[in-house]
This record gives C-alpha cells, structure tokens and sequence, in this order.
C-alpha cells in the first residue's frame, strides 16, 4: 500500500489533477486530469521519478 500512496500522492501535487487510480496487480496507473492545467509529459515525469517505468501511455 505505500507504494500505491507514493504514486498518489506525487502525482496529486501537481495542478489540476482530478483523480489518481492505481491498480498494483496489472501495473497500471490511471490519472484524471484537467489538460489545460497539466501536461502528459508533466504526470509521467513524477510517476518516474518515484521509480516505476512507463510503458505506453
């Protein structure tokens, strides 16, 4: 679970994110966000710089 809460809570600093979902048994991370307050590129920089890989998008 503190993996999960790093995730979150990394990502939810930035402006404009509406909801993170992390789902640790596929690997995968969903985030909900307002495009004109935060990038793409701006969600993966903190998911990688907690340490997970990003595969597709």
């Amino acid at each position: 679970m503190h993996f999960i809460n790093t995730i979150r809570n990394s990502v939810k600093r930035l402006p404009g994110i509406i909801r993170t979902d992390v789902n640790p048994q596929g690997k995968h991370v969903a985030v909900t966000y307002e495009d004109d307050q935060v990038t793409v590129a701006e969600i993966k920089h903190r998911i990688e710089a907690v340490g997970c890989r990003i595969v597709g998008s």
